[in-house]
């Protein structure tokens, strides 16, 4: 039915020869300017971000995190960003477009408390652009907060 349809539209509208040869030549007063962007383009205009800089960046702000929050954790006797586990410090590239880099980071990390001694990770999300680097997101918490939920 929709072929059927096209084809009458076509034909109505001339698009479709009745077997003669069209010497019509038709002629535009200017070309229509190629607008299309192409994602290279896209992802290489406006203000760069150097990738292996911005992963060096996003792991060292998650470092600074972590050592606020387990200094700042009164139930935290030691920590250390280390891993007796196997854990890896790591830094992948997520998302990127013009302002910035989404960079996901691990960071190995061992703590002690009166409770305790735990090997983990924290696992976290920055946002990095030319002038800032934004924590989105992550799995670190202080470990007296765990404490607290369970009453111990």
């Amino acid at each position: 039915m929709k072929f059927i349809l096209v084809m009458s539209l076509l034909t109505f509208s001339g698009c479709v020869s009745d077997g003669q040869a069209s010497t019509e030549i038709t002629t535009t007063s200017s070309p229509t300017p190629d607008t299309t962007v192409t994602p290279t383009e896209q992802t290489n205009s406006g203000p760069t971000v150097n990738i292996p800089e911005a992963k060096d960046r996003a792991l060292n702000a998650e470092k600074r995190h972590i050592s606020d929050v387990m200094n700042n954790s009164s139930c935290v006797n030691s920590w250390s960003l280390k891993s007796f586990t196997g854990i890896e410090e790591d830094a992948e590239l997520v998302n990127q477009s013009n302002g910035g880099v989404v960079i996901e980071v691990t960071l190995p990390l061992t703590y002690g408390t009166d409770v305790e001694e735990a090997d983990s990770r924290s696992i976290a999300t920055y946002l990095v652009t030319e002038n800032s680097t934004i924590r989105l997101d992550g799995t670190l918490m202080s470990p007296c907060e765990k404490y607290n939920n369970f009453n111990v």
